[in-house]
């Protein structure tokens, strides 16, 4: 049975993890800044996500070879338009239904871009992974989806192939999708078109719905054994052609010994290539605010990944899309050989991925490249020092013995042939 679950990054702004403290966030947070809020505020707090990830020591990596991160790499947000969270590019989408030039009404796709490009706050403090990286705004739906608004497919498949006809002109080596979509030839199609225009497809690999009234929630709204959604949330269900990912708990915080689960708020899928965690990120918000997200959910997952593609393809200008992919994979915490539908082959790792001597195929394909490692030489016996004489020695015993043998066995026989010669 085909599952819909036409709002599910709407979930983003309406299901904060079960286990997180009522003061966990405490500053500014992102949940409910409109673009008319007044005043604008700017938060102070420790951008959590850009910690774990260590993204500070990646971009120390990259400036150390001249490059800024996300330098040169356009990423284009698809989503619900961007209130100008940086360097934003505004294009000829005549095409799309969206144009730029309509306002902003809600705060989903401002977020996503400020996750991915958001430059330093006023105040000090990062809030983008790849701040230097371009943002193109490619709008497929206008009302905020928690509002009652639904994202076509119509728009959706038209702004994919709008894309992939133009991303090798317009520089664009990302694409951010935070939403789903039914899945059909048309739109298989176009994201499949998109790929071969190399460019990555990232894209959010689906929440829990966390209310009963919410399409899904009988399947889905609680955790099975053996759950696996990847057939039930596309694009990231095109598996072959879309970099999907998923949200950790790290970093959140605990009430009462109880262990945060990322699985009760996003759904567990064999689609997911990675993860990363969001719980505590510093973003932007529509209004121009710096705001906190308290939510662990897999929209916000797809614009932290998708700064850190932006990251790694501004160290790797001269690879592809499936070298870049592959280069995120492999260095992934987890494991490449045994992915799980949890995290796919682990979190992300910018460091690992900057500074691991890989040699990816334009394929996506990597040799197997064991680590270095001591092997400890097993124990034995201590050899004797060499003795010039000992040879002679060996030889004067055995012909000893050889000897006194053949004197045993002469005084053994002499009786018995005298014998013989008396009879």
């Amino acid at each position: 049975m085909r599952l819909r679950v036409a709002a599910w990054a709407a979930l983003a702004l309406a299901a904060p993890l079960a286990t997180a403290s009522p003061a966990a966030a405490d500053g500014v947070l992102c949940e409910g800044i409109e673009p008319d809020t007044r005043p604008v505020a700017v938060s102070d707090n420790t951008h959590l996500p850009f910690e774990l990830l260590g993204v500070a020591r990646a971009t120390e990596l990259l400036e150390a070879r001249g490059t800024s991160p996300g330098e040169g790499v356009r990423v284009a947000v698809v989503d619900n338009g961007v209130a100008a969270p940086g360097p934003l590019v505004s294009l000829p989408l005549a095409d799309l239904r969206y144009g730029p030039d309509r306002p902003v009404v809600d705060g989903h796709g401002t977020i996503i871009a400020g996750l991915v490009a958001g430059g330093e706050r006023a105040a000090g403090g990062p809030t983008g992974i790849a701040p230097a990286a371009e943002i193109v705004d490619v709008r497929v739906y206008d009302e905020g989806l928690e509002g009652g608004g639904g994202i076509g497919q119509g728009e959706v498949v038209a702004a994919l192939e709008w894309l992939a006809q133009n991303a090798e002109r317009e520089g664009i080596g990302v694409v951010v999708t935070a939403f789903d979509v039914p899945p059909s030839a048309e739109l298989r199609r176009a994201v499949a078109a998109l790929s071969e225009r190399d460019v990555v497809i990232v894209a959010g690999s689906g929440n829990r719905p966390a209310d009963e009234n919410q399409a899904g929630f009988e399947q889905l709204g609680t955790l099975r054994p053996g759950e696996d959604a990847v057939d039930e949330i596309f694009p990231a269900g095109y598996v072959d052609d879309v970099f999907a990912v998923s949200a950790t708990a790290d970093g959140v915080p605990v009430e009462g010994g109880a262990v945060a689960d990322a699985s009760r708020t996003v759904l567990l899928s064999s689609a997911i290539d990675a993860a990363v965690p969001v719980w505590g990120a510093v973003t932007l918000a529509p209004n121009g605010s710096t705001c906190v997200l308290d939510q662990v959910a897999t929209s916000w997952a797809a614009g932290i990944a998708g700064g850190v593609v932006a990251l790694v393809r501004s160290a790797y200008p001269e690879e592809n899309a499936a070298q870049i992919e592959a280069r995120l994979r492999a260095t992934a915490s987890g494991s490449l050989s045994t992915p799980t539908t949890a995290t796919g082959a682990g979190v992300l790792q910018p460091v690992e991925a900057l500074t691991q001597d890989l040699a990816p195929t334009r394929t996506g394909a990597i040799d197997d490249m064991p680590r270095e490692r001591v092997v400890q030489p097993r124990i034995t016996a201590p050899r004797p020092d060499p003795d010039p004489v000992a040879g002679t020695l060996a030889d004067a015993r055995w012909w000893g013995l050889v000897g006194g043998t053949a004197v045993v066995v002469a005084l053994l026989v002499r009786p018995l042939l005298a014998r013989r010669r008396e009879g």
